[in-house]
């Protein structure tokens, strides 16, 4: 046998050598018993609240919750996007475990899922054409004339344009930002969603032909939102909730993406 290695052997068992460290140095080690990430539902079309700033990448409100939410609890943050009329299936069947994303609390959707306690106070808001001079100062003069009404499809202004103006021919759009488009467009007469997101989109489009009327058409809450039964994680977003209530993190957190934050108080 011959025992002497030929340059190009010694050359080859060197490389693998190399190979092997360097891929034993480079894979990650798994702890079995690291917690699951976190998945978080969100529709990321409703700046400040929840929006995309780039490819897979949210930022806003919730998104700053989530990630801050992710650190108490020592879980990793994934953010998973969907149409806003599917948050709440997606939580039921438990393709995620919680819903941060601009929803308000309501009766019928409290027999759905079980929310956290309230993080802010918002309401709806109706966005008008300019040219409309004081038709909607009083918000409650839209369910006496059969308008059409833009609305996000699933949201809070979806349901109460249904509910409370039969008459009315409602539109539902994939986002808000489409809804305004369709208002300055004169597809619609006005648009019904969340106060924030409307004040984003006129802040955004200066020279657009529509405004904010001056009166919200409701109060309401905003919270987070998990399964029926999920007592555990539930607490667990409560008590962070309280403790950033208690230290000022909330607070500061709505007003970094919501100047006129006291408004809604």
């Amino acid at each position: 046998m011959n025992v002497f290695l030929k340059p190009r052997d010694i050359l080859f068992a060197l490389t693998s050598v190399i190979f092997l460290v360097a891929g034993c140095a480079t894979s990650p080690a798994t702890d079995p018993n690291a917690p699951p990430p976190l998945r978080v539902g969100v529709s990321g079309n409703n700046a400040p609240l929840i929006y995309e700033a780039g490819r897979r990448n949210f930022a806003g409100v919730e998104a700053d919750f989530a990630k801050m939410l992710g650190k108490e609890l020592g879980r990793e943050v994934q953010f998973v996007s969907m149409s806003f009329d599917r948050l709440i299936p997606a939580v039921q069947r438990g393709e995620v475990d919680i819903l941060m994303s601009g929803l308000t609390v309501f009766d019928q959707r409290k027999t759905l899922v079980d929310f956290t306690e309230p993080y802010m106070r918002s309401g709806q808001a109706l966005l008008v054409p300019n040219s409309s001079g004081s038709t909607f100062n009083d918000p409650l003069l839209i369910f006496l004339t059969p308008f059409r009404i833009g609305v996000e499809n699933g949201s809070v202004g979806h349901l109460l344009a249904q509910r409370s103006h039969q008459d009315a021919t409602t539109i539902p759009y994939s986002t808000p930002a489409k809804a305004a488009k369709a208002l300055a467009s004169g597809k619609v007469d006005f648009v019904i969603h969340d106060a924030p997101v409307l004040w984003r989109i006129t802040a955004d489009n200066p020279t657009a032909p529509y405004r904010i009327a001056p009166k919200l058409l409701t109060r309401e809450s905003l919270a987070w939102a998990v399964r029926r039964g999920d007592s555990t994680l539930r607490k667990q977003a409560n008590a962070a909730l309280s403790k950033w209530r208690a230290n000022g993190t909330l607070d500061r957190t709505l007003r970094t993406h919501m100047p006129r934050y006291d408004i809604l108080r």
